[in-house]
């Protein structure tokens, strides 16, 4: 009679255990998935945002802080520029950083408020005779490297320029510096990150024009697709709003040539 109530006792235990390691398994699985994923596409574009630390991700910070406050875990997919519009027009992500506004786009994206200004800059080897450069049409004779896919792609070849579209910076000043491009448009800051941090050794070999050939505000936006786009990107919008009213957000912006106030120390040309 001991035996079998023993028997019984262990019995219970067991299922006791199991049921309990069961409930704790299911609340953190529970847990785990209520909390909404959101991804965002964008490109290797430091010290924006970048594969690598936070040196090279300074505005990606603020990107990621204004949506994980609405309680997102927010994932993010770095890819060449062209396939980052194709991933969000897919609907294989569910945004895009640092996109430029057009009629096109705002078909299948809703944009948040600006986020900053890009400068997009003339880049030539140092010495070489293509700068200054007046007006668009004064690139017809060269080969000018622009990013894939992108709005200032489409102005250069609207004014007849003979484009070579490159996936990204990076590959836009390789192929600067061995002379299969003869100019550059890419953004200021970046490029000039690019060359001081990877061709640290060369940094004279580059020169850039003394002002903007292109400059225009970039967004966070949203596949429209996306369920609650719109409050979501309300609440960015508020979040940003906020951070904009902090000195070091304002510090970082104008140290990037990216808020208003910077404008002047490049200028338009």
């Amino acid at each position: 009679m001991f035996g079998k109530t023993l028997q019984l006792i262990t019995y219970i235990a067991c299922c006791v255990l199991i049921w309990s390691s069961f409930t704790r398994a299911a609340e953190y699985a529970s847990n785990t998935h209520s909390q909404p994923i959101i991804t965002i596409a964008t490109l290797n574009y430091p010290p924006f945002v970048g594969s690598g630390d936070q040196d090279e991700n300074r505005l990606w910070v603020w990107i990621d802080k204004a949506l994980q406050t609405q309680g997102f875990r927010v994932e993010r997919v770095i890819v060449p520029w062209a396939r980052a519009l194709e991933l969000c027009r897919l609907g294989e992500v569910d945004g895009v950083f640092m996109l430029n506004k057009d009629h096109e786009r705002e078909n299948w994206a809703y944009f948040s408020e600006p986020v900053g200004i890009e400068n997009q800059v003339i880049w030539q080897r140092k010495g070489a005779p293509y700068l200054p450069i007046q007006q668009l049409t004064d690139m017809k004779p060269f080969r000018v490297g622009v990013l894939r896919n992108s709005l200032q792609e489409g102005y250069l070849q609207n004014a007849g320029i003979n484009n070579v579209s490159i996936m990204d910076v990076l590959q836009g000043i390789r192929m600067l510096k061995i002379g299969r491009i003869d100019l550059l448009v890419s953004e200021y800051s970046t490029t000039q990150y690019i060359i001081q941090h990877v061709y640290a050794d060369s940094v004279k070999d580059f020169e850039a024009s003394k002002g903007a050939v292109f400059s225009a505000p970039f967004y966070l936006a949203l596949r429209k697709s996306y369920p609650g786009y719109k409050n979501v990107m309300e609440r960015f919008d508020q979040n940003m709003s906020e951070y904009r009213r902090s000195p070091v957000f304002e510090r970082m912006m104008a140290d990037l040539n990216m808020s208003a106030s910077s404008m002047a120390s490049v200028g338009a040309q």
